[in-house]
């Protein structure tokens, strides 16, 4: 990715280009560590807790999966994640 477009490669097809509505912003990142960093030194909770960051990574963790078994991923939410035995083991 350079700063004014990302390049999708899907398995079997040509890469393909596509231009963002917006240029890329790295401002956003250094606005993300700076309001964390405040939260540390003022004692306060950030923006987006660690509820958000769980779902974050498990979105990650199954686009990969998706694509190795080249099918739909289903993750929980809500209630239904929170009473998972595989999430939240006892």
């Amino acid at each position: 990715m350079n700063h004014d477009n990302v390049v999708f490669a899907i398995r079997d097809k040509d890469p393909e280009t596509i231009a963002l509505d917006e240029p890329y912003d790295s401002t956003v990142c250094e606005q993300e560590n700076s309001h964390f960093l405040d939260c540390i030194r003022k004692g306060t909770y950030p923006d987006c807790g660690a509820e958000d960051g769980l779902k974050a990574l498990e979105v990650s963790h199954a686009i990969p999966e998706s694509s190795r078994k080249d099918q739909v991923v289903t993750l929980l939410v809500g209630a239904a994640a929170r009473r998972d035995p595989l999430y939240w083991p006892e």
